[in-house]
């Protein structure tokens, strides 16, 4: 998994590169709504890590649960075929493996 930017709609927006074009879909809004509170984000997830749950943290296009050994990522307006909302889930040090490449990525635009 890894992240670049792409110009998208006369910006640049950050995509995550994986197999399913679904789970692709989640990060990519997850990663769009972390880039301005990347902080808040990295924060949350040490919280995770140190046994914390932090269930109900939403954004413009995603919702987040934080578990100590994932983070469950559902999307809030797209579903799949079947009508249910596009979920994934990843491990915590993936999450941060996202936020810290997006961090890289969008540093490299500057």
């Amino acid at each position: 998994m890894r992240v670049e930017y792409k110009f998208i709609n006369e910006t640049f927006r950050p995509r995550v590169v994986v197999e399913s074009s679904l789970q692709a879909e989640v990060l990519n809004c997850f990663l769009e709504d972390a880039e301005n509170s990347l902080p808040i984000y990295l924060d949350l997830i040490g919280k995770a890590e140190n046994g914390e749950e932090i269930l109900g943290s939403s954004s413009n296009q995603v919702g987040v649960d934080f578990y100590p050994d994932r983070i469950s990522i559902e999307h809030l307006w797209a579903n799949d075929e079947n009508g249910e909302p596009l979920y994934t889930e990843i491990s915590l040090s993936e999450a941060k493996k996202l936020l810290q490449n997006l961090h890289l990525a969008k540093s490299s635009l500057k």
